[in-house]
């Protein structure tokens, strides 16, 4: 609901994509109300409905985002184009930490993505180690961005750390508690 803190460009229209319409889907559904449409699968035309500032979420398709070759396309090609040239945001939602490996499907996402959201999981966090090693970033307290994520996240239960490397930014941020609404003040890493 911080929509208009966090976005520099107005949101034009909200899909969200996913099996479910819990508390929070009505409760966007009900803020953005004709400019909202929801979906309980990924459809295969998502790009007629991508516009300008439009905001996508998809939750709880991890299956179908590595599995359907289709629906692979389709978001690949609405990450690495339609997020450049139409200025989209594009939220993919992922439970496990399998984009990580270098053999999944929709691996590049990670490296095209301007924001990474990361929080702690059950994963052995070996394929996590690799990837976060690889940004370019310094850190104040000189730790590795998986040190700190590992370190900040392990510990308390729905802790993460945000990742941002929009081209924008004059440098990479690494941060949490970012939201107005957060019980923790900001903490910013870099």
């Amino acid at each position: 609901m911080e929509a208009n803190y966090h976005f520099e460009t107005p949101i034009t229209r909200l899909i969200v994509v996913s099996r479910f319409k819990d508390d929070n889907i009505k409760m966007l559904e009900k803020k953005y109300g004709k400019i909202s449409i929801f979906f309980e699968k990924i459809p295969l035309d998502l790009e007629s409905y991508l516009i300008p500032g439009a905001c996508l979420f998809i939750d709880d398709m991890e299956t179908e985002l590595t599995s359907d070759k289709d629906v692979i396309k389709v978001i690949l090609k609405c990450a690495f184009y339609y997020v450049h040239h139409y200025r989209i945001y594009c939220n993919i939602i992922f439970q496990s930490m399998n984009i990580f490996y270098a053999s999944s499907k929709l691996h590049q996402l990670v490296h095209q993505a301007n924001a990474l959201i990361l929080f702690r999981s059950a994963n052995l966090f070996s394929m996590v180690k690799k990837v976060l090693n690889s940004f370019n970033l310094k850190l104040k307290s000189g730790e590795t961005l998986f040190e700190t994520f590992k370190e900040y996240c392990a510990g308390k239960k729905n802790r993460y750390i945000i990742i941002l490397v929009h081209p924008k930014l004059e440098k990479p941020v690494v941060a949490s508690s970012i939201l107005y609404s957060d019980i923790e003040p900001y903490i910013v890493f870099t």
